[in-house]
């Protein structure tokens, strides 16, 4: 299931740019880039029923134990498998919610940004898959794109790396037209392409869903895209440029946007609790930058 990773070719284009050694001297957890310098690796997934995993059947073993998944886990549960055997130090949050519109999947990833940067949990990336259910509601492929370019912009508004997804095939011939229009919509917004990779054999009775077959192929095509950009990455430039995290006015280590977002810091202040530490150097440290 992970031999994907194997045939990876990791950002040869990267190497063209320089990378800016403030933003690179914390390391990385198990190799995996980490941007926000908190000494942690971590995604946050919102979406719909897909993104939740609905009708998965999947026996994982996380933290040494053996939980069943029924009707629930799906491509995310299996990242957290495959981190779990990698470091302690990855961080897998699930934030879907089944039935969710593209509107209600925005509102949702504003409320938890919100409540888990109170909680000091920060995010290297944020996974974002909507719109099949717009066709319940407006069916404005339109809106369902402007939507979509708005939950991008705030999670990069907040210094976090976007994987946007566009929506797998449905064997509903009556949605069809609507997955069809939605995936023409947001063909430059998303980043991670899933429709032309799935097959429809992989889907579930239900027609829309995937199988455990099929949510094993969508965590191997998300496993090659987190790998392509955030594993032992030659350059930080351009994941930092999509994070619109690569201004760093005071040159602490820390990107404005993560300071102003996520550690509540002053962007152009190097120190500032005047400790005589910087921000950055606190932050990879696990100090509060703050105090």
């Amino acid at each position: 299931m992970v031999a994907v990773r194997s045939n990876i070719i990791l950002l040869a284009a990267y190497a063209a740019f320089l990378c800016n050694s403030a933003f690179a001297d914390c390391g990385s957890v198990a190799g995996y880039a980490d941007i926000n310098r908190d000494s942690k690796f971590a995604g946050l997934f919102v979406g719909d029923s897909i993104t939740e995993g609905e009708e998965d059947n999947y026996i994982a073993v996380i933290n040494g134990q053996t939980k069943t998944y029924k009707d629930t886990g799906g491509f995310v549960i299996r990242l957290k498998e495959f981190f779990d055997g990698v470091s302690d130090d990855v961080r897998i949050t699930q934030g879907a919610v089944s039935g969710y519109k593209c509107d209600q999947v925005y509102a949702r990833l504003r409320d938890l940004i919100e409540k888990y940067t109170k909680q000091a949990k920060l995010f290297d990336f944020v996974f974002s898959k909507c719109g099949v259910n717009d066709y319940g509601g407006h069916r404005d492929s339109n809106k369902t794109r402007a939507k979509t370019q708005q939950i991008k912009r705030y999670i990069r508004k907040h210094g976090m790396y976007p994987i946007i997804a566009n929506l797998i095939p449905t064997a509903r011939s009556f949605q069809n037209p609507w997955v069809n229009a939605v995936n023409a919509k947001i063909k430059s917004i998303k980043n991670l392409e899933l429709n032309s990779f799935f097959p429809l054999k992989l889907l579930d009775p239900d027609k829309i869903h995937p199988s455990a077959a099929g949510y094993d192929k969508l965590f191997e095509l998300l496993l090659a895209k987190i790998d392509a950009v955030f594993l032992d990455p030659a350059d930080l430039a351009p994941i930092l440029s999509a994070a619109k995290a690569d201004v760093d006015s005071d040159a602490d280590g820390l990107a404005d946007r993560h300071e102003e977002f996520q550690y509540g810091t002053n962007p152009n202040l190097a120190d500032s609790d005047g400790d005589q530490v910087s921000d950055g150097d606190e932050a990879c440290t696990g100090s509060d930058p703050l105090v």
